[in-house]
């Protein structure tokens, strides 16, 4: 794959969040995981994003902390 890809697990550890609040925002952007196979993880399948789709999460996050509490639903 060509493509450079962050795993969810990655993202939510460098995000402070659970990895189930990054997937819900992921459903919410209608952003897509790849899953993979990891050795590194014992054969388990792993979730990742590409690049673009990390751009597009950072950018909601950066987002949502500019909106005060009140307004955010």
């Amino acid at each position: 794959m060509t493509e450079e890809l962050i795993s969810v697990i990655d993202l939510a550890k460098l995000r402070g969040k659970h990895k189930a609040y990054i997937f819900k925002v992921l459903k919410r952007l209608k952003i897509e995981t790849i899953k993979e196979k990891s050795s590194e993880a014992k054969g388990q399948k792993i979730s990742y994003i590409n690049k673009n789709d990390y751009e597009l999460l950072k950018n909601h996050f950066v987002l949502m902390n500019q909106i005060p509490m009140k307004i955010r639903t």
